[in-house]
This record gives C-alpha cells, sequence and structure tokens, in this order.
C-alpha cells in the first residue's frame, strides 16, 4: 500500500517553524483520510512524534483520534532529549577543563538543536570532532570521567559508553567521513586542516562555520541515506534560514572541497517537490549541481521508506557521486559487499 501521504506527515513533522503553507498541505492531507496505525508506528520508529503533535496542534486538523501512541512516544523523545543533552554538558565540561578543543557535530551543534530540532532531539549517540593529535589525551579524560573506551568501530571515531540508569553513547571524531570506506573517500573529500581554520566562534564555544555545516549536513544524509526525515529537515533549515547570511564565494569553495555538489542538488531538488517551494532553488548559485535522471530518482524517495536498506544506500551514493567517479564508485560498492560476503 502506498503510504506516501503519511510519510510526508512525518517529514512534515521535522520542519523547523512550520508556516502557513505547509500548515495546509497538513490539513489537506487529514481531509483526504490517513492510516492513524501507521502514522503511530512511523512516527515513533522516525522520532518525530513530539513534531507531529505540534503540527496536528497548529494546523487545527480533524477530525483526529485520541492519539495516545503519539503522546507517549513524544514524551519518550523529551526526555531521551534531556539525557543527551546532559552528556553533551558532561563531555564538554570534561573537555573544556582539560583544554582540549572540541566541536559538537550533527544534533549537538547549536543551530541545529535551536532549529530544525528545537521541540526534540532525541540522539542514539552524541558526536564530537577533535584534532587528531588530541585524540589520545580526549581518551584518557573521558575514561577518568567515566566513560569507557569501546574501540575504534569506524574509521572516523572513537566509540564511548557513559553507564547509568541509561546506558549512553559518545562518537570522538578526528574526520568527517570515514576514510577506510571504499565508496565514501571516493566522493566526498573534505580537507580537516581548512575546516579547523574555517570553524568560527557561537556562544563562546567552536562550531564548523556555516558553509561546512551545510555540506556535512547533506553529507551525512546521504552516508545514512536519509533513512529519518531529521537529516532532510536540517538541511532544509540550513538552506531556508542559514544560507542567506553566508558569502556565496565561500560557500561555493566549500563546496566543490568537499564534493558535495550533487548531495545538495538532490536535498534541495526533494524539498522543493516536498514543499513546493522556490526558495531551495537558491543552493544552485553556491555550488550545488542541478540532479541529473539518478539524482531525480532518488530525491522523489527521498521522504519514502521505500526497498532495502542497501538498495537506498546504493542509489543515494550513486546519485551523490559527481559523473567521472561513478564507474570508481560501482568498484567501490562491489569491495564493499566481497568484505561483508567475506565476514559472514
Amino acid at each position: 500500500m502506498n503510504r506516501s501521504q503519511e510519510d510526508m506527515l512525518c517529514f512534515f513533522a521535522s520542519v523547523a517553524n512550520p508556516g502557513v503553507n505547509l500548515l495546509r498541505r497538513v490539513r489537506e492531507i487529514i481531509d483526504k483520510g490517513v492510516d492513524w496505525e501507521y502514522i503511530a508506528r512511523a512516527s515513533e520508529a522516525l522520532d518525530v512524534s513530539a513534531g507531529l503533535l505540534e503540527i496536528l496542534f497548529r494546523a487545527e486538523a480533524g477530525p483526529i483520534p485520541e492519539l495516545t501512541d503519539i503522546r507517549r512516544a513524544a514524551a519518550h523523545e523529551l526526555a531521551v532529549t534531556a539525557l543527551m543533552e546532559d552528556l553533551f554538558r558532561r563531555t564538554a565540561f570534561l573537555l573544556d577543563e582539560a583544554g582540549i578543543p572540541f566541536i559538537p557535530l550533527k544534533g549537538s551543534d547549536i543551530r541545529i538543536a535551536g532549529g530544525s530540532r528545537r521541540l526534540a532531539n532525541p540522539m542514539q549517540d552524541i558526536d564530537i570532532l577533535v584534532r587528531p593529535e588530541s585524540l589520545a589525551r580526549t581518551r584518557e579524560v573521558l575514561e577518568a570521567g567515566g566513560f569507557f573506551f569501546q574501540g575504534a568501530l569506524s574509521g572516523a571515531h572513537y566509540n564511548f559508553a557513559l553507564p547509568g540508569e541509561q546506558l549512553r553513547f559518545l562518537e570522538i571524531h578526528w574526520t568527517l567521513i570515514n576514510r577506510t570506506s571504499t565508496v565514501q573517500r571516493r566522493i566526498f573529500n573534505p580537507d580537516m586542516e581548512k575546516i579547523w581554520r574555517r570553524s568560527v566562534s557561537l556562544c563562546c564555544r567552536l562550531h564548523l562555520s556555516p558553509e561546512d555545516l551545510l555540506c556535512y549536513t547533506v553529507v551525512h544524509g546521504v552516508k545514512e541515506y536519509y533513512h529519518k526525515p531529521k537529516w532532510a529537515a536540517d538541511a532544509e533549515f540550513l538552506i531556508r534560514a542559514v544560507l542567506p547570511r553566508c558569502a556565496p564565494e565561500r560557500v561555493r569553495q566549500a563546496v566543490e572541497e568537499w564534493g558535495a555538489g550533487p548531495a545538495l542538488g538532490i536535498v534541495a531538488e526533494a524539498l522543493e517537490q516536498a514543499l513546493d517551494a522556490g526558495v531551495y532553488r537558491r543552493v544552485y548559485t553556491f555550488g550545488a549541481v542541478r540532479p541529473g535522471f539518478l539524482g531525480k530518482m532518488a530525491a522523489r524517495r527521498l521522504f519514502m521508506p521505500w526497498g532495502s536498506p542497501r538498495l537506498r544506500s546504493a542509489l543515494c551514493l550513486l546519485a551523490a557521486s559527481p559523473r567521472p567517479t561513478r564507474g570508481c564508485l560501482a568498484i567501490g560498492i562491489a569491495e564493499r559487499v566481497l568484505r561483508s560476503l567475506r565476514r559472514g
């Protein structure tokens, strides 16, 4: 059964500061009739229950059922948000006390947390970037502070766990892509030294520059094949609210360095289709690449949980890669499949 309208509601629930047009769309979808049991399951799985309650209330949509399961899931999202915010504060305190420079990533970034995730920000872990030369000292400080070192579970970060009533997890990154991945390293190539030099101070703490935050957000969305709407909602917020204040030349330079042009074009195409607004076309003056056949195919499916994770991942990665590198990327995907077969 086609659940595209229900899936679109879950994306709408993630968008920062939903406006009049979006709320009108919400009312239209509800008026047509929706599967509330599916919506309850999907909103919980996608961590958008709190946002869904907000847009249903603000849209004055009806008639709607009691929404007991959605309210329960929303309360859980808010509880997890509080736990993860506490985890960030604890981590930041330890690193600050040790004099270790760091940059908060994803939902811990003050702009993301206060924008697209202002209502609820449940995260499976928090992510912090440190310089490679600070890794050993960072591990010492965290272990002394009660964290357990779990190893390097990817070629981009160390993993830590903090025990307690609820086990919480932390990733300490030294780079922003997995450079041991045969696929990612063929598509994206951020220059970490330039990223550190471009970093900015916000509320007395280092953060990624706006242009690097945009690139990292869309690249991470591709890596996760946008299976949760929060990554597209983060990009939507940055394009609409942050990008207009950026210098186009600085953004174009960062987009080119990252190799993020095709990925940025895909998400802009998807947002334009979903939200029916031309504001997202501005990305093409900031270095985005207009999507071709594969990019448009990925954009049309960005907010729908279709197909297997591997199929979604392959399409997103292929569509986000520059055309000259797609042959090499296919080789990388083949290498990854062979490795998984050998491990199996």
